[in-house]
C-alpha cells in the first residue's frame, strides 16, 4: 500500500481533461412510416404474423363476496402465469407450460420494434388457446414491463 505522503503527491497532480467525441451518425436503415397500411391496399407486400396458441388466459383472483361493512367487493381477475400461479395450475391438473404469457409479451415487443413494422409492412394477430383472435395495431405501444402487459391483457380479454 502507498504511504499517506505518496497519496497526497498523487492527489495534488491534476490529470488533463479528456474530451468526448460526438456520437457517430448511424445510417437510416428503414424509412419509418407512422401510418399503418390499410387493409384495402392488397397490392403491397407485407408480412402477416399469427401468434397461434398464445397462453393468454384469465382466472378469478378474488371472489366477489361481501367485504367490510357488508359492501360488495368487485371481482378481480389476473392473467394466468406459470411463474406466479404454479399452485393454481396444479389444482387444475394442468401443465405449467400451458401458462406462459411472457412468451407472447416478448414476441410482441420484438415484432413491434422491428424495422418491418416501422416501415408499416407488418400485421400481427394473436390467436389464444381459448380461441380468441386479437388483431394488434402496428402503431400500438405494448408496455415494456410484464406486470403492466398482464393488466392490459386482462382488461382486453374481459371486454
Amino acid at each position: 500500500m502507498a504511504s499517506p505522503e505518496g497519496r497526497a503527491a498523487v492527489a495534488g497532480v491534476k490529470r488533463p481533461r479528456t474530451q468526448s467525441l460526438p456520437p457517430p451518425s448511424l445510417p437510416q436503415l428503414v424509412a419509418e412510416q407512422h401510418v399503418p397500411i390499410t387493409p384495402a391496399d392488397k397490392d403491397s407486400k407485407r408480412l402477416i404474423v399469427v401468434l397461434s396458441n398464445a397462453s393468454l388466459e384469465t382466472y378469478k383472483a378474488s371472489h366477489g363476496g361481501a367485504g367490510r361493512n357488508g359492501i360488495q367487493r368487485e371481482e378481480k381477475y389476473s392473467l394466468l402465469n406459470s411463474d406466479e400461479h404454479i399452485g393454481i395450475m396444479r389444482k387444475m391438473n394442468r401443465d405449467i407450460s400451458d401458462a406462459r404469457p411472457d412468451i407472447t409479451h416478448q414476441c410482441l415487443l420484438t415484432l413491434l420494434d422491428s424495422p418491418i413494422n416501422k416501415a408499416g409492412k407488418l400485421q400481427i394477430y394473436i390467436h389464444t388457446a381459448k380461441g380468441v383472435l386479437i388483431e394488434v395495431s402496428p402503431s400500438v405501444r405494448i408496455p415494456r414491463t410484464f406486470k403492466r402487459f398482464a393488466g392490459l391483457m386482462v382488461q382486453l380479454l374481459h371486454r
